[in-house]
């Protein structure tokens, strides 16, 4: 049953990072509740885990789901010089682009590392945003850099005071109040605990701790859709990005 809110309007959009194979499996599930998603691939991933193949991304493609760059690699991009980090960043892009045939509008960050040179780089790119792994917050039309809702992985209560103080409170007090409480698992109380004003929140997970972890994505996805979430992918709702590197830094 789908919980009316008036004339709120509360939209969500989902991401999936690094192109591990079961990301074909997530794709076909989310398109059978109606969703779409961005997964950010890329090439191969240094940390030797499987990428999707050429063919497989083609197919999530086909499916309606978008395809962001993720370095070719998936190397940290603070870890090497700047020379290094910028051909990672436009190979990586130039792979995606012949893959799905048309421009790449988003791209992500590696491990969440970035500095403020590789964010000019990656704006003088022409992507429409980039996104990042900071938490607890919603997305602006307006944004350039898009920080995130949360992970859907159920991290230690210490781990997630470390990410809310790396974000200098910078935050939405009511995710932080549902991230502290949420397992993902059914609970409509803790759902309803989420903005009840306009708002866009975005979550993002790997599909391999999906996996090792049981991680009940579609029930949470079915709840937030039952409290009048409405799905709107970041291509879809990121309209006007106005943010630069000197704005952000």
């Amino acid at each position: 049953m789908v919980i009316s809110w008036n004339s709120v309007m509360r939209t969500f959009s989902i991401s999936i990072d690094d192109g591990y194979p079961y990301d074909l499996t997530l794709g076909e599930n989310l398109r059978k509740m109606g969703l779409i998603s961005t997964f950010y691939i890329p090439k191969w991933n240094r940390e030797n885990r499987p990428v999707l193949s050429f063919s497989d991304i083609r197919e999530l493609n086909s499916m309606g789901h978008h395809i962001g760059s993720h370095t070719y690699s998936h190397r940290y991009l603070t870890s090497v010089d700047g020379t290094t980090a910028r051909r990672e960043i436009v190979d990586g892009n130039n792979y995606i682009q012949d893959v799905v045939g048309k421009k790449v509008t988003s791209f992500c960050f590696p491990g969440g590392k970035y500095n403020s040179n590789i964010l000019k780089f990656v704006e003088q790119m022409g992507f429409d945003f980039v996104r990042t792994i900071h938490n607890f917050n919603v997305v602006k039309r307006e944004d350039f850099l898009v920080k995130t809702a949360f992970q859907l992985y159920p991290h230690s209560k210490t781990t997630l005071i470390k990410n809310f103080v790396s974000q200098k409170f910078m935050v939405d007090p009511s995710i932080v109040k549902f991230r502290f409480c949420c397992d993902f698992t059914p609970n409509h109380a803790m759902v309803s605990n989420l903005p009840q004003s306009d708002a866009h929140l975005h979550f993002w997970m790997h599909s391999w701790e999906i996996c090792e972890q049981s991680i009940d994505y579609m029930g949470f996805f079915n709840q937030i859709q039952d409290y009048g979430w409405i799905n709107k992918p970041l291509e879809n709702f990121i309209t006007s990005p106005v943010k630069t590197a000197k704005d952000i830094f």
